[in-house]
């Protein structure tokens, strides 16, 4: 009762009058089943059909919100009544002399275990044995045809199972057993046994069907090895439970991968000092041992939320270079089914008495080398040499995380560029706000070669009743001095962050890889004890034009592009008509993905006059709105003045101690219905969400294929810089100081070798065979 508890307010407010809502509100279900088993029946059916339709098509879907928990953890405990039922219905025709249900799933149950102990015993382990060395060999190479070289010698293993299922058919002698190695260790009164990761797994899975009674070696060494875990876990400060699992990095095909994990002081092996991942089966694997201890840290992990369809997800990685923002961990959303399988096994054996480990004894053949498991340890064993030390928590935590990169506007000297591209359309910005968006050679904003003042680009404003000048949510264009600016870069996608002593700004940018456009997401937060009624703009010059040709003649570029507003799409869309035959047009749109109720009115202005204002600049921007024509749906055209600019203006209040998230969306195509597909998939919020787990991902497994470490990720993001802006080379300080500066080469003289200096040139000088990395890097980079 105290599960389903929580579970009946949100039925109350999802389905008040629903069959899923009546059947949550039974005290005692069992009982109305036994009263009344049709009409039971019945409404378990009608509950079912309702739970189908709450139910998310995706199973593991990240994000898990308080719908998605609800319908998750309530179709849990319908399929638990519909189990009870299929049981009280066979009850009932047994009772009543109909013994055809019983022995239908009687006959299947038992063909099941016929067929499960006939393919046991057919398998033959006696290829893999080596005589010599009484060992198994870990495999066999069937495209190689040959035995794998490296064998299981570990007595603290997953192995050990298979050892005694051999021994006991009679496939391997006993002999092998007393082979297995057993490097004992001591800590304080306890002995324990090392295994080759030092993982749950190898320790705990052969537990499931053996009985390794108290004080065997066996289960002394499950004992020592969750009091490492425990011991381990608490130096880090996560909950406890490393053990083999996937982990948070993909390969092309989007599948998560998987790696031995454990602890270091019971591993043979030299762990990862980096690598930290939680495995939740590694807990329910314990439970067989210490239940209590694993109840509380199944209690802990609950608190992260490590929860989706099916119940714990695969894992938490808590790896510093493999974190996507500042959460501490990165959820790995999928299921395995052997884990899964694991997990209901072990905690059957703590729920039912050991009823698995019964019937894994059971055999004959078994039972009768179940001696072995009764070896004792030794009286004396050598105490735990400790490992070289890892990084403690404090140092994890401090280390930046990956490729993630955090940066002050203004403190850098060449502030680096942050490049997010699908291929095809490419948004470059720095520290400060400022940058650019492209569609192939095509500008969607104004750009400008100018790292001075650096104030092109798409940005943001804000504006209230005690600061009624707009200021922006960037060190650049137009900075508030009560407000600290911070940006982020992390490896698919760029944050800023401006904190106000009554609000917060945090934007995110990133780019779709599989359609042309590019989000960015604002989260506001009212941090004050009054409703803020606040004014968002997105602002940027457009001009859809080469930017070579733009900033050759910007205001005969202009002449040919016009705007449109779509109110039912929330969507500013503007047209570049193509001045000769031989061109081809281009269309992009500026819209607003989500419609949130506390958006108040939405204003929209497309007249750079209007935007800045005369004698003004993108630092103190007028920032006049029109009212808006008309309340039609459809679209109308805006006038840009002949100098057009894409501002979008929304309205929202904000209750004291709340939050809003707003996406602003920017997408181009050179077909109008291609791009009008694109605003329709996009203003739901499935999509948004789909692009940015889809950009973290195809990122991560960019940079793994090219090799690229986050240091040298931030030095390629510097030499970004270098090759799109021009940049004053700086004097060299190993030359005399009168030397003249013109000795430092002038582009120009290129054009005397055919060279247009259209493309930038990278020179790259290794004197040391040492150096070939920097040029690996180079090309890595290029």
């Amino acid at each position: 009762q105290a599960r389903i508890a929580p579970l009946r307010s949100v039925a109350a407010e999802v389905a008040p009058d629903a069959a899923l809502h009546r059947l949550l509100s039974m005290d005692d279900p069992l009982t109305e089943l036994a009263a009344r088993p049709e009409w039971f029946e019945g409404l378990l059916r009608s509950a079912s059909e309702e739970l189908a339709q709450l139910l998310p098509s995706d199973g593991a879907a990240l994000d898990p919100t308080p719908l998605k928990l609800f319908t998750w953890r309530a179709a849990d405990h319908v399929a638990t009544l519909r189990s009870a039922l299929i049981d009280a219905q066979a009850q009932r025709a047994a009772a009543g002399g109909d013994v055809t249900v019983t022995n239908d799933a009687m006959h299947r149950l038992q063909s099941i275990a016929t067929r499960c102990e006939a393919l046991a015993w057919e398998a033959d382990f006696g290829f893999l044995y080596h005589r010599k060395r009484q060992l198994f060999h870990i495999g066999y190479r069937v495209a190689e045809q040959q035995l794998d070289a490296s064998f299981y010698d570990l007595l603290a293993s997953e192995s050990r199972l298979t050892s005694l299922l051999a021994i006991a058919k009679g496939d391997v002698p006993v002999a092998h057993w007393a082979a297995l190695g057993r490097p004992f260790y001591a800590v304080g009164a306890h002995a324990g046994l090392r295994s080759w990761s030092g993982s749950m797994f190898e320790y705990l899975m052969p537990t499931l069907v053996l009985d390794e009674p108290h004080g065997s070696v066996l289960r002394d060494a499950c004992q020592a090895a969750i009091r490492e875990q425990i011991a381990f876990a608490r130096e880090q400060r996560v909950p406890w439970g490393i053990s083999e699992s996937a982990y948070a990095a993909s390969d092309h095909t989007l599948a998560y991968q998987y790696a031995p994990q454990g602890v270091p002081r019971s591993a043979l092996r030299r762990t990862p000092p980096d690598e930290l991942v939680i495995a939740p089966y590694a807990t329910a694997l314990a439970a067989q041992v210490s239940p209590h201890l694993a109840v509380a840290n199944f209690a802990r992990m609950e608190l992260l939320t490590p929860r989706a369809r099916y119940g714990f997800i695969e894992a938490l990685d808590f790896s510093p270079g493999r974190q996507n923002d500042t959460g501490g961990f990165t959820r790995v959303d999928t299921f395995m089914a052997h884990h899964q399988g694991m997990s209901i096994v072990a905690i059957a054996n703590v729920l039912l008495g050991g009823t698995p480990r019964r019937w894994g004894m059971s055999n004959a053949h078994v039972e009768a080398v179940g001696s072995l498991l009764h070896e004792r340890a030794p009286r004396e064993v050598s105490v735990l040499l400790e490992p070289p030390p890892g990084p403690s928590a404090d140092a994890r935590q401090r280390r930046v995380p990956g490729m993630l990169r955090e940066l002050v506007p203004g403190m850098n000297a060449l502030a680096p560029t942050h490049l997010l591209s699908n291929g095809r359309y490419s948004v470059a910005l720095r520290p400060n706000g400022a940058g650019w968006s492209r569609w192939g050679n095509v500008g969607i904003t104004r750009a400008r070669d100018d790292a001075l003042r650096d104030a092109y680009g798409a940005f943001f404003y804000l504006r209230w009743d005690r600061q009624p000048q707009a200021v922006s949510i960037t060190q650049h264009p137009a900075p508030d001095p009560a407000a600290h600016y911070q940006s982020t870069y992390h490896a698919d996608r760029v944050c800023f962050d401006a904190a106000w002593p009554e609000i917060n700004a945090h934007a995110t940018v990133w780019v779709s890889p599989e359609d042309d456009i590019e989000f960015r997401q604002i989260e506001l937060r009212n941090l004050s004890e009054r409703t803020l009624d606040l004014e968002l703009m997105s602002a940027f010059e457009v001009t859809l034009a080469d930017p070579r040709a733009d900033e050759a003649h910007p205001a005969f570029s202009n002449l040919f592009l016009r705007s449109a507003w779509r109110p039912a799409q929330q969507a500013l869309v503007f047209e570049r008509k193509p001045r000769l035959p031989t061109e081809a047009g281009l269309h992009a749109a500026h819209f607003l993905a989500e419609n949130d109720p506390a958006i108040i009115a939405i204003r929209i202005q497309t007249d750079r006059l209007g935007w800045l204002g005369r004698n003004r600049d993108a630092s103190q921007p007028l920032a006049s709105f029109p009212p808006l024509a008309g309340s039609t749906d459809s679209e109308h055209p805006l006038d840009t003045g002949l100098d057009p600019v894409c501002a979008l203006a929304v309205r929202v209040q904000l209750a004291p101690g709340s939050k809003l998230r707003l996406t602003f969306c920017t997408a181009a195509s050179d077909n109008r219905a291609t791009l009008d597909a694109v605003i329709d998939k996009h203003r739901q919020r499935g999509p948004v969400e789909r692009a940015s787990l889809m950009s973290a991902t195809l990122t991560g497994i960019r940079l793994r294929e090219l090799a690229i470490n986050a240091e040298n990720f931030a030095l390629i993001q510097t030499l970004t810089t270098g090759i799109v802006m021009n940049v004053t080379r700086p004097r060299t300080q190993d030359g005399p100081v009168d030397r003249p500066a013109a000795e430092v080469c002038d582009r120009k003289l290129l054009c005397r070798f055919g060279d247009s200096r259209d493309r930038p040139i990278v020179i790259v000088s290794a004197g040391t065979p040492q150096g070939l990395g920097l040029v690996r890097t180079q090309v890595q980079a290029l």
